[in-house]
């Protein structure tokens, strides 16, 4: 005898399926017809639990971004555990610094995430239920990456390294701003540094800024 899905169980089927096609191809080109055959339930089952396209786009977006939060979460944990057992050198802890605010991997990956981030932000002016649901998982992630730099501060500082990473901070954000523009203005069609140039940039800015006590 097959058990019914309960409510739940068939919102996130829902939502699992759409993540998955805009993993694809990306929020614009989501289609409701695509949902229903990859979520393998009836258009009426969908429109009872979302009212239209936007509200499932909008739901699954906040989906990804906690999936995201809770995976910094975890990273954060694990980057601690290392940074315990790590050589504290400039060069060493730009490696992963770098690793954090890039990923290694495929580029085109990058750059998905960042346009479904800005559909999200569209989304929240619109939306203001979006907006605080965004902000609330914003700031937990603001956190997590204070909560690293304060970590890769304490780090170097037990090592006889003065430390003070507020202009790497400055330095990162612009960065990372530049990039969603790019998007936002259609040209993004790569991320303008290479890890490597952003490790040397990052060891560059350690260097600069930190200083033996």
């Amino acid at each position: 005898m097959t058990r019914r899905r309960t409510t739940e169980q068939i919102r996130a089927a829902v939502i699992d399926a759409a993540a998955d096609i805009i993993e694809e191809i990306g929020p614009l080109r989501f289609r409701m017809a695509d949902l229903f055959q990859r979520a393998g339930v009836s258009e009426s089952v969908v429109y009872r639990h979302f009212i239209d396209r936007d509200h499932l786009v909008n739901e699954t977006l906040l989906s990804m971004f906690a999936a995201e939060v809770e995976r910094a979460r975890d990273e954060t944990e694990a980057f601690t555990a290392w940074l315990a057992t790590a050589e504290a050198k400039p060069e060493v802890v730009a490696g992963a610094v770098a690793d954090w605010f890039m990923p290694p991997g495929d580029p085109d990956t990058v750059i998905l995430d960042r346009a479904l981030k800005l559909r999200l932000v569209v989304a929240a002016l619109e939306y203001p239920e979006v907006r605080a649901r965004a902000v609330r998982l914003q700031r937990e992630l603001s956190s997590l990456t204070e909560l690293r730099i304060a970590r890769v501060e304490e780090h170097l500082a037990a090592n006889g390294w003065a430390v003070s990473l507020h202009s790497m901070r400055m330095v990162v954000n612009g960065f990372r701003f530049g990039l969603l523009l790019e998007d936002l203005d259609g040209q993004g069609g790569g991320t303008p540094l290479t890890r490597d140039e952003l490790v040397k940039l990052f060891e560059a800015i350690f260097v600069r800024f930190a200083g033996r006590g």
